[in-house]
C-alpha cells in the first residue's frame, strides 16, 4: 500500500483485504498497519503516533466501541473484466486533504463493495509483516483489539 506524503502519516504501511460473514451480515474488511520491519530510523512510538493520525483522518474509533460510520471514503476503479487478473486497486481518501492510500483487493472484494456492501476499515497501531498469513492476521486482530490497539469504522465504496 502506498501513501501520498502528508505530514504525520505513516512512512510505510501494509494492507490486507478479505470478506467475512459477521453477526450483522457479510462485510468487506481492509486492515491497514505499519509494515514490519519498521523503516530504518523509525521507532514503534513514532509508528503508533503516525497510525493514530491516520485513524483520526479516517474518522475511526477504538475497535471495542460501537462501530462508527465514517462516510464514503473508498474509491474503486471502474469495473473492467480481467483488466488486472481479477484484482483491483482501491483508494482510501484521507478526509478532506485530497490525499489517499492505495491498496489492492481481489475481484470478489471489489465487486461486493461496488454493489453497496459494507466495508470495515481497520487501523492497527503495531507493525505487521506484509507477508503475514491469514492466521497471523487473525491473531493480530484478536490481540490488538484486546489491548485497545486497533481502530475501526465502516464506510461505503463510491
Amino acid at each position: 500500500m502506498s501513501a501520498t506524503r502528508v505530514t504525520g502519516l505513516p512512512r510505510r504501511v501494509a494492507a490486507w483485504t478479505w470478506l467475512e460473514a459477521t453477526e450483522v451480515g457479510r462485510m468487506a474488511f481492509l486492515l491497514i498497519a505499519p509494515s514490519a520491519p519498521l523503516p530504518w530510523g523509525s521507532t514503534a512510538q513514532e509508528a503508533e503516533r503516525r497510525m493514530l493520525r491516520l485513524a483520526t483522518l479516517l474518522g475511526l474509533d477504538e475497535a471495542d466501541r460501537p462501530l462508527v460510520y465514517v462516510g464514503p471514503c473508498v474509491t474503486l476503479p471502474a469495473a473492467r473484466p480481467d483488466a488486472d487478473g481479477g484484482r483491483g486497486t482501491l483508494t482510501v481518501r484521507l478526509g478532506e486533504c485530497g490525499m489517499g492510500l492505495r491498496a489492492r483487493a481481489c475481484r470478489e472484494w471489489t465487486d461486493f463493495a461496488r454493489a453497496g456492501g459494507p466495508v470495515a476499515l481497520l487501523a492497527g497501531l503495531d507493525p505487521l509483516a506484509p507477508d503475514s498469513t491469514p492466521g497471523e492476521v487473525e491473531e493480530y486482530l484478536r490481540t490488538r483489539t484486546a489491548l485497545g490497539r486497533l481502530w475501526m469504522g465502516t464506510t461505503a465504496a463510491v
